[in-house]
């Protein structure tokens, strides 16, 4: 996807996005990105999707293409079963589906959890399930651009790693696009090909996370949160002390051993 001189309320967007990615978001106003990466609603100036650009005549085609998954999602009480809820998005959405009962069946095995989940009521899962669950959802439609806002709340470590994997099955084995928002730089740091950093409604930063987080001083002067694991090879450099950039602690120990001994 790619906008330029893109205007929507407050926002006047200059940014390119690759296919095949697994892109994060941090800063002020992350999820009202994700809602103008959405193209619920169409802006003024020059919006593509891959080659094609995107106009009033052709927006519902590519709507379809990407799927908005939001952190709350208030579904009214007489839609608390799966079942249902699957149901009236591909009615509400009018999603082409050869074999409704099949695709279901399908994408929730695809995020991990088994076929007997469509009988169970939404609101008696746990975070991590739930967070499953409207992933499943967000998949009937089979887009190739999924959009999720704070995707690791309330989500303790060993669930972030596994929502991660996750992200990372359905980015190699079904090249989905995907972009996150967290204001985890850790997470920022090890997993995201790419990563946009926002302030006052402007993209401040845009690209690599190693990259970005070189620039240890200038984001905590603007208030970003850098990962520990960052801080410390930045002090250690400064010491004179010869270790990589690395995102795994222990290939930081290794170095360390080299140099010391």
């Amino acid at each position: 996807m790619e906008m330029k001189n893109y205007q929507y309320d407050e926002w006047n967007l200059n940014i390119k996005l690759e296919e095949n990615k697994l892109i994060g978001i941090m800063g002020e106003d992350k999820n009202k990105l994700l809602e103008i990466l959405s193209l619920k609603k169409l802006g003024k100036g020059i919006v593509k999707v891959g080659t094609e650009k995107i106009t009033s005549e052709n927006i519902l085609k590519y709507r379809k293409k990407i799927s908005y998954i939001k952190e709350k999602n208030n579904y009214p009480y007489f839609l608390s079963i799966i079942e249902k809820i699957m149901q009236e998005k591909i009615e509400k959405e009018n999603i082409t589906i050869k074999n409704k009962e099949k695709k279901m069946r399908d994408s929730l095995r695809i995020v991990g959890l088994s076929p007997s989940y469509l009988k169970r009521d939404i609101n008696t899962l746990s975070s991590s399930e739930k967070k499953k669950v409207t992933l499943a959802i967000g998949l009937l439609s089979n887009p190739d651009i999924i959009l999720i806002e704070d995707a690791f709340e309330g989500l303790d470590k060993e669930n972030e790693k596994k929502r991660i994997r996750l992200f990372q099955r359905l980015k190699d084995q079904y090249q989905k696009t995907i972009i996150v928002t967290t204001n985890d730089s850790n997470i920022l740091y090890s997993y995201m090909d790419e990563m946009i950093l926002l302030k006052e409604k402007k993209i401040y930063l845009i690209g690599h996370p190693t990259e970005i987080y070189l620039k240890t001083e200038e984001l905590e002067a603007n208030n970003f949160e850098v990962p520990e694991i960052v801080k410390f090879s930045t002090i250690a450099r400064k010491k004179k002390i010869k270790i990589d950039y690395h995102k795994d602690v222990r290939d930081i120990m290794k170095d360390i051993y080299k140099h010391v001994s």
